[in-house]
């Protein structure tokens, strides 16, 4: 009898399993990711925009957290991330502040974001390492949102602050 009873609650155990992940399956929603890419950190520091771009910045327009630049083929659908017209001398500010404000030394982080296709379809640049948090989604074959980096223990992924614990 105890058998039995042991026999329904793992079946029951499987199927309600198997349940959610076609149910995950279904409602799977395209990602992009990031790759670290020094050919891109090393165009940040030389102060490049590339016209294939558009730029975007997330915090301060004076001392951005991030500055992300989207291939023209894309629109980026965020509040959190700010559109900017940017010049070799905003970028050349931009590095030259964080670089002289902050004590420590910094790593930079540069990366290729990749659409759900794994084809670039932007640059990231960054003086800490959010670039591992931000959260790619692209809505649509043309329309992507960026999560916002994380700062230390929280973070912001369209518009919804969390801590993680």
């Amino acid at each position: 009898m105890k058998h039995i009873q042991f026999q329904k609650l793992v079946l029951f155990i499987i199927l309600t399993g198997l349940l959610l992940i076609s149910g995950c399956a279904a409602s799977a929603q395209r990602f992009g990711r990031m790759m670290p890419d020094d050919r891109v950190k090393q165009s940040f520091e030389t102060f490049t925009v590339d016209p294939a771009y558009a730029y975007y910045y997330y915090g301060q327009k004076t001392f951005p957290q991030a500055v992300v630049g989207i291939s023209k083929g894309y629109v980026l659908a965020s509040e959190d991330w700010r559109p900017i017209d940017l010049t070799t001398g905003q970028l050349r500010d931009w590095i030259w502040l964080h670089a002289h404000r902050l004590p420590t030394d910094l790593k930079r982080y540069g990366s290729t974001i990749l659409g759900p296709d794994g084809k670039p379809a932007g640059v990231w640049y960054s003086l800490e390492s959010w670039h591992q948090w931000a959260r790619i989604q692209f809505v649509d074959d043309t329309t992507m949102r960026i999560g916002g980096p994380i700062d230390g223990d929280q973070y912001n992924w369209f518009g919804l602050n969390a801590v993680i614990f």
